[in-house]
């Protein structure tokens, strides 16, 4: 089975620099919107300061609040967790056999939280409430994992966490700072889940499955509701109203049907179809100018 290098080796070599030329580039499947936005994000104050109190909030007491009602996936706890993460660090090429640390939150404490990655560059935490395990089979969990661990393969993990306090723990921020800061995430989170969702197929090499286990996550779905894809979609009204969809700029993802037709288009691509040792396919920067239209709010 073809297998490629998707952060070109960088991630596994620990030296000077990997983390900043990790910052800048992203992984070869990243969506070329994520990296252009997360390039910009730190030239605002806003977002700056939203880094820096996201940053002494998580230090200070957050991780410690979240990891206090959680359970650490090992062999003994959560063994086909542990299995699925192995399985999704392997497919993307990830260092360490495991990928990052997943943690297991109770559903009555994991508040907004279904699967999220929290943290710092240093230190980033997979969080699965643990509702969303039991919709998934096995193949799904994987997926969702891959998800989950490319945050941290693109350098995600503290815009992604600013994000997160922003829209839960707003007092905690500088007042003025707080609407700028979120409006500028949001846009770049929309962004950074297109990125995430395309390691979620790459993991896999199936459309279906990937593009059902988004949908089971986000609409909770039980694990043996039987999902047809192409059926979920055709269902769906053929436009979104002008109120609906100026909304989902106050959003942090695209509307769903959105981001499944995004990952149909990168199975278009040169890269998805190399991986499955075909020839051909769309270049790279056709399948993001695409993408880009798809997600335009305006």
């Amino acid at each position: 089975m073809a297998r490629l290098d998707f952060d070109f080796a960088r991630y596994v070599k620990e030296r000077k620099g990997a983390v900043e030329q990790r910052a800048r580039d992203g992984a070869v499947y990243s969506f070329a919107g994520d990296r252009r936005l997360k390039r910009t994000l730190t030239s605002g104050r806003p977002v700056l300061i939203a880094l820096e109190g996201t940053n002494r909030l998580w230090t200070g007491k957050a991780k410690e609040a979240l990891l206090a009602d959680a359970v650490r996936v090992t062999d003994q706890q959560y063994p086909r967790v542990l299995a699925a993460a192995k399985a999704a660090a392997r497919a993307l090429a990830l260092s360490g056999p495991d990928g990052p640390d997943v943690f297991v939150l109770p559903t009555a404490e994991a508040g907004p939280i279904r699967a999220e990655t929290l943290g710092t560059v240093e230190e980033p935490y997979v969080f699965l409430a643990e509702d969303v395990i039991n919709t998934l089979e096995d193949d799904e969990l994987a997926a969702i994992l891959a998800q989950q661990f490319a945050h941290v393969q693109n350098n995600h993990v503290v815009y992604g966490t600013a994000l997160h306090y922003l829209n839960h723990s707003a007092a905690s921020f500088v007042r003025w700072a707080v609407r700028p800061a979120i409006m500028a995430l949001q846009a770049w989170h929309r962004r950074a889940i297109i990125t995430c969702d395309r390691a979620a197929l790459l993991s896999t090499r199936d459309y279906d499955l990937a593009a059902r286990a988004l949908v089971k996550v986000n609409l909770g779905l039980p694990r043996d509701e039987a999902l047809d894809i192409d059926e979920y979609l055709a269902n769906l009204p053929d436009k979104v109203g002008r109120v609906a969809r100026y909304a989902e700029f106050f959003h942090s993802n695209p509307y769903l049907p959105k981001r499944l037709h995004a990952l149909r288009v990168f199975t278009e691509g040169k890269l998805y179809q190399s991986l499955r040792g075909q020839e051909g396919g769309k270049a790279a920067s056709d399948i993001d100018a695409e993408v880009s239209e798809l997600l335009s709010v305006f």
